[in-house]
């Protein structure tokens, strides 16, 4: 009697181990460090005819922390509280990068001043990633909006939304590649951004 007691009892033990190491790991925030270096060639094709400054960029998603890249899953494929973020909130991490994306191919900044204001923020971020024993092919979504406002008028100008995308097969490393995705999806929206000609005429001037 007691052997099968304790056969009984074994399997109990071990799924209460096992709930306390996931529960455990659950609430783990894992911090990577995002170096967003964007590569977009789309440089003005004549002297910028209007300076421009960029506003503090926004993040419209329902998270509390907006450093967070994606929240984590269990293996049942539940939303667990664990996450992975940034070193600092995305909003901010992108900004950055349109600001130089933006100097790099000859718009005129003017940080006080310029006769236009470009506004936006993160609207959603999702990841598909899919993981197999060698790696991990990832599809991010990255939906950005802008918005261009005359500074002198006050009015909106011009206003759109990019969604940005890019699949990625990488070495499987969850943190890593949540990074790698986050930084093509977005460079993917500044591509979008600088090639838009409805964008560039306020900037160009086109014979």
């Amino acid at each position: 009697m007691k052997v099968v007691s304790l056969c009984r009892i074994l399997p109990i033990l071990t799924l209460a181990v096992v709930g306390v190491i996931v529960s455990g790991c659950a609430s783990h925030k894992h911090t990577s460090h995002i170096n967003f270096q964007p590569n977009v060639f789309q440089p003005l094709v004549s002297s910028p005819k209007a300076s421009l400054r960029v506003a503090e960029f926004q993040d419209y998603r329902h998270v509390t922390d907006k450093a967070v890249l994606v929240s984590q899953r269990n293996g049942h494929g539940y939303t667990t509280s664990g996450v992975v973020a940034g070193q600092e909130p995305l909003a901010g991490i992108f900004r950055d990068g349109l600001i130089q994306v933006l100097e790099e191919n000859n718009f005129e900044l003017a940080p006080t001043s310029g006769m236009y204001e470009l506004r936006g923020g993160i609207r959603d971020l999702t990841f598909n990633v899919v993981t197999d024993f060698w790696g991990a092919t990832g599809r991010p979504k990255l939906q950005v909006h802008f918005e261009l406002v005359n500074r002198f008028s006050g009015n909106s100008v011009w206003k759109k939304t990019y969604t940005g995308g890019h699949a990625l097969s990488t070495p499987w490393s969850a943190d890593a590649t949540m990074v790698k995705l986050f930084n093509e999806s977005a460079n993917d929206v500044l591509q979008q951004l600088l090639a838009d000609n409805s964008f560039r005429r306020y900037f160009e001037t086109r014979d």
